[in-house]
């Protein structure tokens, strides 16, 4: 059942949700936030009922105020900022990105970002318009939500796609070996984008987001690898390919696995909003960071020229 269905269509639908609703309440509109972990109080939002997923022991959470407010809407227009400098140092620096990955691998990599901006947009007008900046808040059936994980799930798994080798095929012959360990990742993670939506309709934004984290983890990772081994310098292992992988690995670790910690402590029941304000800050650096590895990307090494006339070997 939505929350468009039954007893819920009449002009009061939503006069159930307000600050002393009970958490199974909450949980029997579908409102039980993610891992099912949503709290009293509700309160109504301008268009869904929300409920709060911060386990706390006050009746009601405030919302962020002040310079905590400011912090938290900086993190997260942060990322409309970063999205277009990545562009940016991506056409400063296209004729050496191009020799490394190609003109498909640029097509996918650029469209990537752009889907990233998209699915900051839909995060941002999240908060602003629905959840009033308030982290301790989440709605199941937002379909601004459903948004946000298309866009910045497709963006991440494009870049990590965009980022192959140029001359990689999507459909080879898979080997017990690094490339075919490459293309099986490859779909895995085309694979979980596509299953998104369907898992929304049918488990909504907890069953999404089973899926949302799983594919950015891959991503990332695949992201990190290909970043160091397809901007890099061609050994990997010299000083200054292991200067650029340490780059490299820091963007990653920021977005993949400083995020997700910062996720759960954001969840904590303490519910400390500035936490929100520092997850935002994770995916801004990221993309600062990625936008430092396109700056400092290594061109491919042209071919030493044939010897001809009595140098040039025989055989």
């Amino acid at each position: 059942m939505t929350l468009f269905d039954g007893e819920l269509g009449s002009d009061d639908k939503f006069g159930w949700c307000n600050k002393d609703t009970t958490h199974e309440t909450c949980s029997l509109k579908g409102l039980g936030g993610i891992e099912n972990l949503g709290m009293a109080p509700c309160r109504f939002a301008p268009v869904w009922p929300v409920c709060n997923v911060c386990d706390n022991a006050h009746a009601y959470d405030v919302d962020p105020t002040g310079t905590l407010l400011y912090f938290i809407q900086f993190g997260h227009l942060l990322p409309f900022v970063t999205t277009a400098l990545i562009t940016g140092f991506f056409f400063y620096n296209l004729d050496t990105i191009k020799s490394r990955i190609g003109n498909l691998g640029c097509g996918l990599f650029n469209f990537g970002t752009c889907l990233l901006a998209l699915g900051s947009l839909c995060e941002f007008a999240n908060h602003a318009l629905i959840m009033n900046w308030n982290q301790c808040y989440d709605s199941s059936d937002n379909f601004v939500n459903l948004l946000f994980y298309i866009f910045l799930s497709a963006g991440n798994s494009l870049l990590a796609l965009g980022l192959r080798q140029a001359g990689t095929k999507f459909f080879r012959k898979l080997t017990c070996s690094f490339d075919g360990l490459n293309m099986l990742l490859d779909w895995v993670l085309i694979g979980l984008n596509i299953l998104i939506i369907p898992v929304w309709m049918k488990y909504g934004r907890v069953g999404s987001a089973s899926l949302f984290i799983p594919s950015q983890m891959v991503a990332g990772c695949l992201e990190f690898v290909r970043i160091w081994k397809h901007l890099g310098p061609e050994d990997m292992f010299s000083d200054s390919g292991k200067k650029y992988g340490l780059l490299s690995f820091c963007m990653e670790f920021l977005s993949v696995f400083l995020s997700i910690k910062v996720l759960h402590k954001m969840f904590a029941p303490t519910g400390k909003q500035w936490y929100h304000g520092i997850l935002a800050l994770t995916f801004g650096l990221n993309q600062l960071l990625l936008c430092a590895c396109l700056h400092f990307a290594y061109p491919k090494k042209k071919a030493l020229p044939v010897a001809r006339g009595e140098t040039r070997p025989l055989l």
